[in-house]
């Protein structure tokens, strides 16, 4: 056991509409709400991410997910790296707190994972191994993988990733990426004072169920045709969570006027 308090620094990893939409439900400004409680959302750091289009949602659009090819092909995009606002952290019980937050911001009711009968996601954690002791570290992942296991999560993992990359999130609920380097060299030495970071990782799932790949470029521009309610590619854009394959995408939109 851990007996040295600790003091951490932490924040959370956006790559999506938990930076720009306002409500979870209609009306309810749920993620406004924390992200005003919870993020210094003022300092956000524009990062280099493994991310891309690749879960077909339940409103007939493709959504972002963690994939670890981006970075063994050296695919990156772009996303968000933001401090919370209660840092530093001094107790493993307010890290845990913070994570349920973003899970319920997520419309995953709190837990560590997301969905009943089918999950579609998970909390991932990833921890400064150039700042953290180990066994600090140790002690912060027997705690998080303690909540992982206990709402239901590593079940499933084989379904985190396409075809024979690694899957996007561990048996212990890490998030298995490499720590991020910020889009502007001056901004990573910000990400590098923090200990650690949270994310949701989602499964990646094509429009045709059955078919274990990732969109190409057409399939995803179909998707931004026939969004009528989100605007989720456009307002990525316009945030500037931006993936490799956007200008590809673009241009198809382009072509089909």
């Amino acid at each position: 056991m851990y007996k040295e308090k600790i003091n951490l620094n932490g924040g959370v990893i956006i790559i999506g509409s938990l930076l720009w939409e306002d409500d979870l439900n209609h009306g309810d400004k749920l993620r406004k709400t924390w992200r005003e409680n919870s993020l210094e959302i003022e300092n956000k750091i524009l990062a280099k991410l493994p991310i891309r289009y690749g879960r077909y949602s339940r409103s007939g659009i493709y959504t972002m997910v963690f994939s670890t090819n981006c970075e063994r092909r050296k695919t990156l995009s772009t996303g968000y790296i933001i401090p919370f606002k209660k840092n530093p952290i001094n107790s493993i019980d307010i890290l845990i707190a913070e994570a349920r937050e973003m899970s319920n911001a997520e419309g995953m009711n709190g837990k560590f994972v997301g969905g009943n009968q089918k999950l579609w996601s998970s909390m991932g954690i990833i921890l400064n191994n150039d700042k953290l002791e180990k066994k600090l570290k140790e002690f912060i992942l027997k705690k998080w993988e303690e909540n992982f296991i206990n709402d239901g999560g590593s079940l499933d993992l084989k379904d985190y990733k396409i075809g024979r990359e690694k899957q996007s999130i561990s048996r212990k609920g890490e998030l298995q990426i490499n720590w991020p380097k910020a889009l502007n060299s001056k901004d990573t030495i910000k990400i590098d004072r923090l200990d650690f970071l949270l994310a949701t990782s989602t499964k990646p799932k094509h429009k045709k169920s059955k078919l274990k790949k990732y969109p190409n470029v057409y399939e995803i521009a179909e998707s931004i045709q026939n969004d009528n309610t989100r605007d989720y590619f456009l307002n990525n854009f316009k945030h500037n969570i931006i993936t490799f394959n956007d200008v590809k995408i673009i241009n198809k939109l382009n072509n089909a006027l």
